[in-house]
């Protein structure tokens, strides 16, 4: 049942606190049920945020019933009104805004849809005039270029865009209420096993590196020595490394591949010397 059934269904005039109470605690488990049992599913969870943003607007009868006040409260001048308010006009008509808006109801704004009555003609709309804000030059403004501020312009009117689309879309009900805990922990589970698996290649990759091993020279060569991977040894005045785990007794150059060549002997000299 929607919040148009139930004014359909309960007459707003009449309405009482147990009423009203009920009807909260029957859409939070509905909206609990959408949020903890079907949290991954994506119209679920559209579905639960509209039936939040009913119950906002249930609380806010339940204010005006226990501060003695008729439940649903008539037009404020200069108020700004979220996506999903309620309000009655003077005839008794009730409307439910479809948007963010400043304008009264019975104007031929489409921000409001009657949901109980039928409304009179409706008035000329009477915008909503705002001043634009005068252009403060700071100096952290004095040396950009006309071609910097107008990217500049381009970026905000963009975040402005997106910022309005959020708004419309949730309001600002939506955006201030925090994620139920089973998204929250779900989340959170994401990035960890996100952050684990990054942090895992990263840690392989340096065990890889570290493993390497690195060169140290042992100087010439020597028969009685043991050579380890990575000992670098010059014979014959060539240098030469080793490239198995262990060699003894083997001799560089003699054809196995115990060796690799890293240097080899340059030519003599002209006066016939090494």
């Amino acid at each position: 049942m929607s919040l148009k059934d139930f004014l359909a269904k309960n007459e707003p005039a009449k309405l009482t606190l147990a009423t009203v109470q009920a009807e909260i605690d029957r859409l939070s488990a509905k909206a609990e049920d959408f949020e903890y049992n079907h949290w991954n599913s994506g119209a679920h969870i559209d579905a639960a945020k509209l039936i939040r943003r009913e119950i906002d607007t249930l609380r806010g009868f339940k204010a005006r019933l226990l501060a003695d006040l008729p439940p649903i409260s008539t037009h404020e001048k200069d108020k700004h009104y979220q996506k999903g308010a309620v309000l009655v006009d003077a005839s008794g008509v009730v409307w439910e805004a479809g948007r963010p808006t400043w304008d009264r109801p019975e104007t031929k704004s489409d921000d409001w849809q009657p949901i109980i009555g039928t409304p009179a003609e409706p008035e000329a709309v009477v915008q909503r005039q705002v001043a634009p804000k005068a252009k403060k030059r700071t100096k952290a403004t004095k040396g950009k270029t006309e071609a910097d501020e107008a990217e500049e312009q381009v970026y905000q009117a963009e975040v402005d865009e997106t910022f309005n689309a959020l708004i419309e879309d949730l309001g600002f009900e939506d955006l201030a209420r925090p994620l139920s805990t089973r998204m929250t922990v779900s989340l959170v589970a994401q990035v960890l096993t996100i952050l684990d698996r990054a942090c895992s290649r990263i840690n392989k990759r340096v065990d890889e590196i570290g493993s390497r091993p690195g060169l140290t020279y042992r100087g010439v060569f020597r028969a009685d020595v043991t050579y380890r991977l990575g000992d670098v040894t010059t014979h014959a005045g060539s240098a030469w490394h080793c490239c198995i785990e262990s060699v003894t007794g083997v001799c560089p150059g003699d054809g196995q591949a115990m060796w690799q060549l890293m240097v080899k002997r340059g030519q003599n000299g002209k006066d016939a010397r090494p």
